[in-house]
């Protein structure tokens, strides 16, 4: 019955978060089976929240796991050739959705999840609060140092010009 009522977005939030059918697939069965441990410890009265943040947090570890190896993986390699985009050319969106996900995944635990969490799922602060056993301030606290960590790798990388807050 959980499966079946909250599935379709505990796979949406895998997938648009790692844009990978096999992996968002393994993500979708750790969440449902890390939500029957949290059950069988105490009573669920939020099975969408909980499901979403698992869902979020279990994604955000497979991107880290996914940009790590690559890293290790270049720097094992002894030539990597690289293209720049031409500053004309425009940048497709899953470019930089992969490079989004890139700096997303260097975020901090709780500021990636709480990101994620209220932008793109667009939870209330007071919903996310719940789910991580704080208070509604530290969750605002959290989102926007995320977002000024996020802007500033973004611009570090080159994937974005200099941002004015």
């Amino acid at each position: 019955m959980i499966v079946e009522q909250h599935g379709p977005y505990v796979w949406r939030t895998a997938f648009r978060l790692l844009s990978d059918r096999e992996e968002a697939s393994d993500c979708y069965q750790e969440t449902f089976l890390k939500a029957v441990e949290y059950s069988n410890k105490q009573e669920i009265t939020n099975w969408t929240g909980l499901l979403k943040r698992i869902a979020t947090s279990r994604a955000l570890d497979r991107l880290r796991r996914r940009y790590r190896n690559r890293d290790e993986n270049l720097n094992n390699s002894e030539a990597v050739l690289t293209r720049e985009p031409a500053p004309d050319e425009p940048m497709q969106q899953q470019e930089w959705m992969d490079r989004f996900r890139q700096v997303l995944a260097e975020l901090p635990d709780r500021q990636a999840e709480v990101f994620w969490l209220s932008e793109v799922e667009t939870l209330e602060h007071k919903e996310i609060a719940e789910q991580l056993g704080a208070t509604a301030q530290q969750v605002a606290t959290w989102l926007h140092r995320a977002k000024q960590k996020l802007r500033q790798l973004l611009v570090e990388r080159g994937f974005v010009g200099e941002v004015k807050s």
